[in-house]
């Protein structure tokens, strides 16, 4: 049964260009998507052993036509060395802002159209929102000293510097790609903004740093952290945060609908904590003035928001 599903997504890729006008491109898209959830549901009842025997039925099949997408291929190749690094989020981000130029990327019209879909799933829609939300909460909040953990190319604080180019805030950048950070100096050049830069392991870098922030984030690491060092690095970051500051972590749900797409066609897989893992973050922690956790309406990111006293 599930390889019958798996061949009818084939048919389906494959003749993509027949089916499919693309002002209307959203109807076949849902289609696929509807599959996907079906080859899921299948994948998710199956032990382990015959998991496997399905990823590799699905992606002997289905990656020759995926892998003509300019994203999916870069996110299964992985040319920097691990997955979601900060090209992944830039090719997210540029296919919102600028669509004619960054939507449709690929080798066939097949591929194009496979790169849409797939910026257009829940993961990618959440990456977008997620940028926007970090811009919002630095916009709206009085809190001058702001760290991003794991920042990547900090596309929310170049967003932030675009619509408040004369501000008072701080940022305090911890990355590990050199290249990321390259990304961010160029980008806000032109707005000469008080960033400062730390490079290499995040965790042994924030336990030697001195300095204390009013707000810290982190909008993607943990998603590649597992509990026991989720919470440690949390307790980290805790001790730097200034009294009435607050602490923001994101981590993927495990019931991300675009799970299966990202690890069977990117090879993208992330270390997803339930509702009481992410609470759980905060067991250890003292003076706790507020928790909240939310779901974005995607059903993709949690986020972890704790306030200090």
């Amino acid at each position: 049964m599930i390889k019958n599903k798996i061949l009818l997504l084939k048919d389906l890729l494959t003749n993509l260009v027949r089916e499919i006008n693309r002002p209307d491109e959203a109807t076949i898209f849902i289609k696929i998507d509807n599959l996907l959830q079906e080859i899921q549901q299948y994948r998710e009842q199956a032990k382990q052993d015959k998991e496997l025997i399905i990823k590799n039925f699905f992606r002997d099949n289905i990656l020759p036509i995926a892998h003509q997408s300019a994203f999916c291929k870069y996110t299964f190749d992985k040319p920097r060395g691990y997955a979601g690094d900060f090209e992944a989020m830039e090719y997210i981000w540029n296919g919102k802002i600028n669509p004619d130029m960054h939507r449709y990327l690929g080798t066939t019209e097949v591929g194009r159209v496979i790169n849409a879909f797939t910026l257009d799933s829940a993961n990618c829609r959440a990456n977008e929102s997620r940028v926007y939300r970090f811009k919002d909460i630095i916009s709206k909040s009085a809190y001058k000293k702001v760290a991003s953990i794991g920042s990547g190319s900090a596309i929310e604080i170049r967003e932030f510097l675009k619509e408040h180019p004369t501000n008072e805030k701080s940022f305090f950048l911890y990355e590990q790609d050199k290249d990321a950070i390259r990304r961010v100096k160029q980008k806000v050049t032109n707005f000469n903004p008080d960033i400062h830069y730390f490079r290499g392991n995040i965790i042994k870098t924030i336990l030697k740093d001195q300095n204390k922030y009013d707000l810290i984030y982190s909008s993607g690491l943990f998603d590649y952290f597992n509990i026991d060092s989720s919470t440690r690095l949390v307790a980290a970051l805790w001790n730097k945060l200034e009294d009435g500051g607050s602490l923001i972590i994101t981590n993927a749900h495990p019931n991300n609908p675009t799970k299966l797409w990202m690890e069977y066609v990117g090879d993208w897989y992330l270390i997803y904590k339930t509702n009481s893992e992410m609470y759980s973050l905060a067991d250890n922690l003292d003076r706790i003035n507020s928790i909240d956790l939310s779901l974005d309406h995607m059903n993709v990111y949690q986020y972890l928001h704790i306030t200090k006293e």
